[in-house]
């Protein structure tokens, strides 16, 4: 009776070796199926999983040893299922989400972390978009659903440049010349913003409403370009912020007012005496 179920484990191990071997041959020569790999790799795991379920069931062994090793396969299989799939459910169910509060949708401009690109693909498990060099990125929803999410809606977006000017030129021209910079752009409700106060240069934000977001990165470009374009007519140079302009005095020159203010001459100190006597004279 032993060798016979011996034999029969024998006849098992060949003919699940020989079902493997055929099964595997189908996949490859399948035209269905020879473009997804997963397919080809779940099928193949599950027949290799039925098949050492099936030797373990004609093992020469009793009946409790074989409860005990099937009981032992369960728990190392939802072990490892329940670890793996920790990733993947996370993405399932942030691909749940993203469909259910809907924060962008195919076409919209999306930004996260480092990322910028445009919406081509949405999926259960991730989110595809394409850079502004062409490139598909995958992100997956959990990221997405987990930080900080920037949607530029194809209905219009705010676009915008920055740029220092001296305090030479007074603002109200620079205005005028970064209004016109915007108009040429064709970006409506244009605007000026002065955003900080240097200690070299003014430093100014142009912008306006963009309607049609399908040009996006280049209108940004365009902007830039009219800015230029707009101060170098008007004999603006952009020359800051490693420009500074600096006045030449002469030589031993005291950066004191020419006639000090106090109260009488006695409240003079000596060091100053001098210059007072000369103001005095002036006057």
């Amino acid at each position: 009776m032993l060798f016979g179920e011996y034999q029969l484990t024998t006849y098992t191990i060949i003919a699940l070796f020989v079902l493997l071997t055929v099964l595997s041959y189908i996949l490859r020569k399948t035209s269905i199926l020879t473009r997804d790999k997963m397919i080809k790799q779940i099928i193949l795991s599950v027949a290799t999983l039925l098949g050492i379920v099936l030797i373990l069931l004609t093992l020469p062994i009793s009946d409790n040893s074989k409860q005990t090793l099937l009981s032992f396969l369960g728990i190392l299989l939802g072990a490892t299922i329940a670890l793996s799939s920790t990733t993947f459910v996370a993405n399932g169910m942030s691909g749940m989400m993203l469909n259910l509060i809907k924060p962008f949708k195919t076409g919209d401009y999306i930004r996260i972390g480092d990322e910028f690109g445009k919406v081509s693909n949405i999926t259960i498990l991730h989110t595809q978009i394409q850079s502004i060099d062409r490139d598909l990125i995958n992100i997956p929803n959990l990221k997405l659903v987990s930080n900080p999410l920037v949607t530029i809606s194809t209905s219009g977006t705010i676009i915008s440049a920055t740029v220092s000017l001296g305090y030479d030129t007074p603002w109200k021209h620079i205005e005028k010349d970064l209004i016109r910079a915007a108009e040429r752009t064709g970006l409506e409700s244009p605007f000026v913003h002065v955003t900080e106060l240097n200690d070299h240069a003014v430093t100014y934000k142009v912008g306006g409403l963009l309607r049609d977001i399908s040009g996006l990165i280049t209108k940004r470009s365009d902007l830039k370009k009219a800015v230029i374009d707009a101060l170098h007519e008007d004999s603006i140079e952009i020359v800051s912020p490693t420009f500074m302009n600096q006045r030449v005095y002469e030589k031993n020159a005291v950066f004191i007012p020419s006639c000090p203010v106090c109260d009488t001459k006695e409240n003079i100190p000596a060091p100053l005496m001098s210059m007072y006597q000369k103001c005095q004279l002036k006057t």
